[in-house]
């Protein structure tokens, strides 16, 4: 039969001293690369632009439903004073006191105010015919 092989280390028993390289090392960027980088940062400006708009758009609705409810509170007020106008009551008050108007056959009876009182009988009796 055949001998027995020897097994042999691969390293030599007393290497020689190796020189280290020093790497250097060189970017290439690859157009792929480039075409997916740019198609990303497309996508997050376009979704980012998007999500102003929205926050933008959310803030005017919030403004615009505080102008209704200031409105509707506005209009009922307006509402509650046009009934109260046309009541009879609110009428008969302001006829009487802005314009001064009077029932027929009423008597009006008014405040005199020292030096302001009309004389009851005219100063001069020939006055009274004209």
């Amino acid at each position: 039969m055949y001998p027995a092989p020897r097994f042999h280390s691969l390293t030599p028993q007393n290497p020689a001293p190796v020189k280290r390289r020093r790497r250097v090392i060189t970017w290439r960027l690859k157009p792929g690369f480039l075409l997916c980088l740019a198609i990303l940062g497309y996508v997050v400006f376009s979704l980012g632009h998007l999500e102003l708009k929205i926050r933008q758009i959310e803030r005017e609705i919030a403004f615009q439903q505080q102008q209704k409810e200031v409105l509707l509170l506005e209009n009922q007020g307006l509402r509650e004073q046009k009934q109260k106008m046309n009541s009879r009551s609110y009428i008969e008050k302001v006829a009487r006191e802005e314009l001064g108007l009077i029932y027929p056959g009423e008597k009006v009876f008014m405040r005199g105010q020292p030096g302001n009182a009309l004389p009851l009988a005219p100063a001069n009796p020939a006055d009274v015919g004209d």
